[in-house]
């Protein structure tokens, strides 16, 4: 029996159905009850959940989800952060280097930055407070930008150690004399910009540098008033020589202090000696202006009329000495004592 029109019924041969076609032969919304979805059409990345109201089913995204952001798992890192320390472990075995941070899967880097410090992939650098590090530590600070080393032990202390070679990290190649090893330099704001060095210490190697010659010196740099040019005002070389205004010494030197010629001061300083070189010859000015000059000649002569209106005195040394100490003999020759008369004449 088959219905076979609108309000009749008649006796026909069924036809058994096998198989139904989900996609042709149901053409309406199937009931969640009935076990369907109760959707029918869908956008690219939307996913069914529950919804307790009906008994149905929703579209939506992962934001729908109930539970989502539960912080059920703590074993694992909580992007938006936890009321307590979160552990950060890039690896599970021992001494193990496989841990990686990137600011972008792409091969062409950036920077990230983490609590005001920039890491900069490309360039290799760190930032403190400098979002693109121009160095490769580059600290900026308002108040205090200072870097401090503290070190407990019985038998070190603080160390600042530089290493420098020629040629490649990978081929590295020995020093050329003038090679500066490492070096302080200070820089500064002339009003319009950063500029520098307008002083530096340097470490800077004397011989080109093989297995068993190592020599260096250590140069003191500064600019003059009114000058923005950075020179060498002293010197201390490998041989313990110190050089004012020069690093040239005589041959064979060991701890010599070599002094330049200078400018004479035009008066004295108080409470300060003054000692310089004019002409090659030592002069030492006192407190007061008055000037010695060391020279080698034949006598000692006065000289009047010095920068500060005193007497210089040429000193020639050697002569002068062998010449004091004749004088003296005379006069202990010429001299004695007498009972209770003082010096009489011989």
């Amino acid at each position: 029996m088959a219905l076979i029109a609108r309000g009749k019924i008649g006796l026909t041969t069924p036809v058994l159905v096998t198989s139904v076609n989900l996609a042709t032969d149901v053409t309406s919304v199937l009931a969640v009850a009935n076990g369907g979805t109760g959707q029918s059409v869908y956008t690219d990345g939307q996913i069914l959940f529950g919804v307790t109201a009906g008994n149905t089913l929703a579209k939506g995204d992962h934001g729908n989800i109930g539970g989502l952001g539960d912080d059920d798992h703590t074993q694992y890192a909580l992007l938006a952060g936890r009321s307590t320390p979160q552990v950060l472990n890039l690896g599970t075995q021992a001494s193990a280097n496989t841990g990686i941070i990137s600011s972008t899967s792409h091969s062409t880097k950036g920077s990230f930055t983490v609590g005001g410090i920039t890491f900069d992939e490309v360039n290799k650098r760190i930032g403190i407070n400098v979002s693109s590090p121009s160095a490769k530590i580059d600290i900026a600070d308002q108040d205090n930008a200072a870097v401090l080393i503290t070190e407990y032990n019985d038998a070190d202390g603080v160390n600042f150690r530089s290493k420098r070679a020629r040629g490649t990290i990978a081929s590295p190649t020995a020093l050329l004399s003038s090679d500066r090893i490492v070096g302080i330099t200070a820089f500064g704001h002339n009003g319009s910009s950063i500029v520098g060095a307008r002083g530096t210490i340097e470490i800077i190697a004397t011989e080109n540098w093989n297995s068993t010659n190592n020599g260096t010196a250590i140069r003191f740099n500064t600019t003059a008033l009114g000058s923005t040019t950075n020179t060498t005002k002293i010197t201390i070389d490998g041989s313990g020589n110190l050089g004012v205004g020069t690093a040239t010494f005589g041959t064979n030197a060991v701890g010599v202090i070599g002094v330049l010629n200078a400018t004479a001061p035009t008066a004295g300083a108080a409470n300060t000696a003054q000692m310089y070189s004019v002409s090659g010859q030592m002069h030492f000015m006192d407190s007061t202006g008055k000037v010695i000059k060391m020279s080698q000649g034949a006598a000692i002569t006065a000289v009047p009329s010095s920068p500060s209106g005193g007497t210089l005195v040429d000193t020639q040394a050697r002569t002068a000495i062998d010449g004091l100490r004749t004088c003296v003999q005379d006069l202990i020759n010429r001299f004695k004592v007498t009972g209770g008369n003082g010096l009489t004449a011989d």
